[in-house]
C-alpha cells in the first residue's frame, strides 16, 4: 500500500471503448493493483469496473461531447447493431450539427460542454483532499485546460499530461475551426505543453514535432506506446487456418482510408487467385465504408466485415487469422493503437503507408514480420515483394518473448515508472 494519491482527467472512461477510454483504464487497473488511491473525474455516462478495488473512485459529471450531451437529451438510447433505430438517428443529427454549425465556433474542442461541471468536481475534490499528481488525458483537450487551471491554483502539485493527439497540427482531422484558432491552438497548446511537469505522447513523431515546433524540452517529453488492450498470443498457425487477413479498427476518409485497403488487398488477389485469400474487417464500419468493398464484384466472395464485436470476440478473430493489416495514418505524428495489440499477437504484420517517415514503420521496426507496403508506389516489384513476404511467413508467428521486449515502454507499469520518477 502507498500513501500517494492521484487526480485523473478523463472525459472519456469505461464503459466508453475507444482508445482513450481503454489507456485510461489500463493505467487505472495498474494503481490500483499498487495500491495508489485515485479519483477520476469523467463524464456522467462512465461507470466503475465491478472489479477495480475502493481506492478507486469515479466522480461522473457533465457531458463529454455535444454527441453525448444530444443522445441523453433525446432520452432514447441508440442502438449500435440497428442504426435505424430512433436513438442512432437523433445521434446521427447532432454529429451532422457537430460538423455543420457548432464546429465552426466552439473551442477547443466538442468537449467544450464537459468543462464547467469537471472543473467545479476537480476543484470540490482538491479542496477535501491533498493530491500528489494530476494526471490528464487528451483527447478531448478541455482535460488539459483544467488541468492548467488546477496547476495555477496548487503550483506545488505535480501535473502530467497524457497526450494521444495535438491540439495543433491536425490538418488531416479538425477539431475545430483553424481559420479562426490556429495561433490560439498553438499559442496554448506551447503554454500548457511548458507548465506540465511531464508530457507524455505515444510516438516519436509526436515529441519531436513538440520540439522543433513548439521548443518544448527534452525533459518535459517521454513517449510510452500504445497499450496492448486486445492483443494476445496466437497459439499456432494450423494447417487448416483460413488464409486470412484481418484489420483492426476505424477508418477516416483523409486520415486512414479504406481505399488503400482495398487496393493492397487487390495485391494480394492478384498474388494468390487460388487460395481464396480473405480480408476480415473488425470496427465501426460506416455504409459508405463498407459499400466500397461489397460493390466490387472481385472481392464479394473475399471480404467480411464484423461491424461490432466485444474484446473475447476480437481475441478469437486474431486467434483465427494468419496476416495482421495496419492502414498507418496520413501524419507525422499519430500512431495508430492497434499496432501494439498486433505486435501482442505474434502474427506477421503487413503496414500499409505513404509517409516517408511514418510512425507505424517506426514504431514497428523492431519487430521480425512485418512488411510494408507503399500505397503510392503501384507497380509490379512492389506486388511480387508482398507475395513473397506471405508465402514465406504464412506460418510463422514471433516468439512472444521477443513482443514482450518490444511492448516494455508500451505499458502502464512503464508509463507509472516515469511518473513517479517525478
Amino acid at each position: 500500500m502507498t500513501n500517494k494519491r492521484f487526480l485523473i482527467l478523463a472525459p472519456y472512461f469505461f464503459p466508453y471503448q475507444n482508445p482513450r477510454a481503454r489507456r485510461v483504464l489500463k493505467l487505472l487497473e495498474h494503481l490500483d493493483k499498487k495500491g495508489f488511491k485515485t479519483d477520476v473525474v469523467c463524464s456522467s455516462r462512465s461507470l466503475k469496473p465491478n472489479y477495480l478495488s475502493d481506492n478507486i473512485k469515479i466522480h461522473p459529471c457533465g457531458f463529454n461531447s455535444i454527441k453525448e450531451k444530444f443522445s441523453k437529451l433525446s432520452g432514447i438510447p441508440s442502438s449500435k447493431k440497428d442504426p435505424s433505430s430512433i436513438g442512432s438517428k437523433l445521434k446521427s443529427v447532432a454529429k451532422g450539427l457537430n460538423g455543420v454549425f457548432l464546429k465552426s465556433f466552439y473551442w477547443p474542442d466538442d468537449s467544450f460542454v464537459w468543462m464547467k461541471k469537471a472543473k467545479a468536481t476537480c476543484f470540490k475534490l482538491s479542496e477535501n483532499n491533498s493530491y500528489d499528481a494530476i494526471i490528464c488525458f487528451s483527447l478531448p483537450y478541455a482535460s488539459l485546460i483544467i488541468g492548467e487551471q488546477l496547476k495555477d491554483a496548487y503550483p506545488n502539485i505535480l501535473w502530467i499530461n497524457d497526450i494521444g493527439d495535438p491540439l495543433a497540427f491536425q490538418s488531416k482531422n479538425l477539431i475545430n475551426n483553424t481559420w479562426l484558432y490556429e495561433k490560439q491552438n498553438q499559442k496554448t497548446e506551447q503554454r500548457i505543453l511548458n507548465k506540465a511537469n511531464l508530457n507524455i505522447v505515444t510516438n516519436e513523431g509526436l515529441k519531436r514535432i513538440y520540439q522543433q515546433k513548439l521548443k518544448i524540452q527534452e525533459d518535459q517529453l517521454k513517449v510510452v506506446g500504445p497499450f496492448n488492450q486486445v492483443g494476445f498470443p496466437v497459439k499456432e498457425q494450423a494447417a487448416d487456418k483460413a488464409f486470412s487477413f484481418l484489420y483492426l479498427g476505424t477508418f477516416y476518409a483523409k486520415l486512414r482510408s479504406p481505399k488503400r485497403l482495398k487496393l493492397m488487398f487487390k495485391d494480394i488477389l492478384k498474388q494468390f487467385p487460388n487460395r481464396n485469400p480473405k480480408l476480415w474487417i473488425a470496427g465501426p464500419i460506416k455504409s459508405e465504408e463498407a459499400k466500397l468493398f461489397q460493390s466490387d464484384p472481385s472481392l464479394k466472395d473475399h471480404v467480411t466485415i464484423y461491424p461490432f464485436l466485444n474484446k473475447e470476440d476480437t481475441q478469437d478473430l486474431i486467434q483465427k487469422s494468419r496476416f495482421l493489416i495496419n492502414i498507418s495514418n496520413l501524419s507525422e505524428h499519430q500512431l495508430p493503437s492497434k499496432c501494439a495489440d498486433y505486435v501482442a499477437s505474434g502474427l506477421p504484420i503487413i503496414n500499409v503507408y505513404e509517409f516517408e517517415k511514418d510512425v507505424s514503420a517506426s514504431y514497428l521496426a523492431p519487430y521480425p514480420l512485418v512488411f510494408n507496403y507503399n500505397s503510392l508506389k503501384k507497380g509490379v516489384k512492389q506486388t511480387r515483394a508482398l507475395g513473397n513476404f506471405i508465402e514465406l511467413y504464412k506460418d510463422k508467428t514471433v516468439n512472444p518473448n521477443v513482443s514482450e521486449k518490444i511492448l516494455e515502454k508500451s505499458k502502464p507499469a512503464y508509463m507509472l515508472q516515469l511518473i513517479l520518477k517525478l
